[in-house]
């Protein structure tokens, strides 16, 4: 994907700053050479939601829009509504200081208010790989031409919850978040990465993208058998952060 570097995905990461360094360190990921890609939902929930809305300007991450990085840029100007986002994991913007709170403003100013929906990344061997936060469309052009309602890009459940393996027309693979699951889940030509972080139990994981299609297959498969492996708890829906939710 990059011409020097190797390109990550995180799933939703929803202000787990120190278990993504830890993360990276463990592949030794280069930030002059090397890229991240977040699947949406960077803050709320977790302990560190100011560090990681500052991934946001660094110049080797990128992001799609999450439903709570959009309830975030909706919320953080100082006479908006926040009880909707406070109800959501928000509440950690209301424990900042004025000086954090205005660079929170600005960084959703210049950087939040510009993710795009959803990406597409084509592999060294011409594989098209879709990125977006929650639903697939049906058909990925969708996803970038528009057409795509908004509230199921961002919100939508629909595949998941009825365990749809249809897969998504025009594009190789997609990969998603949003909806927590203890291991990464696959239906149809869709994964979903959301293995709970922000929730007590709940963990990040990430995927190198690799040159080709079967290159992260590869890799995919590699990390659903490590975290078998690891016999991990049950996420127990819980907040991670310490804050107020009304």
């Amino acid at each position: 994907m990059t011409e020097t570097g190797r390109a990550f995905v995180v799933g939703d990461l929803h202000g787990s700053y120190d278990e993504l360094r830890h993360e990276l360190d463990r592949v030794d990921f280069n930030i002059q050479q090397d890229k991240l890609l977040i699947l949406g939902d960077i803050v709320d929930r977790g302990k560190q939601c100011y560090e990681c809305v500052g991934l946001l300007a660094e110049p080797w991450c990128y992001a799609v829009l999450g439903n709570h990085d959009e309830m975030m840029a909706n919320s953080v100007a100082p006479r908006s509504e926040k009880a909707f986002w406070r109800a959501n994991g928000g509440g950690w913007f209301d424990l900042l200081s004025q000086t954090k709170q205005e660079e929170v403003q600005a960084i959703c100013d210049r950087y939040v208010e510009r993710l795009p929906i959803s990406m597409t990344l084509i592999l060294a061997d011409g594989a098209t790989i879709g990125l977006i936060h929650a639903d697939a469309p049906a058909d990925w052009h969708d996803a970038m031409t528009g057409k795509q309602p908004r509230m199921e890009a961002l919100w939508g459940r629909n595949r998941i919850r009825n365990q749809n393996c249809r897969r998504v027309a025009n594009v190789d693979l997609v990969l998603a978040g949003h909806t927590s699951n203890r291991n990464i889940v696959k239906l149809g030509n869709v994964r979903f990465l959301d293995t709970g972080s922000g929730f007590k139990n709940g963990y990040l994981t990430v995927i190198e993208v690799g040159n080709s299609l079967e290159e992260l297959n590869q890799n995919i498969e590699r990390q659903i058998a490590q975290n078998e492996a690891r016999e991990r708890p049950d996420i127990i829906f819980e907040l991670v952060g310490d804050y107020p939710m009304g």
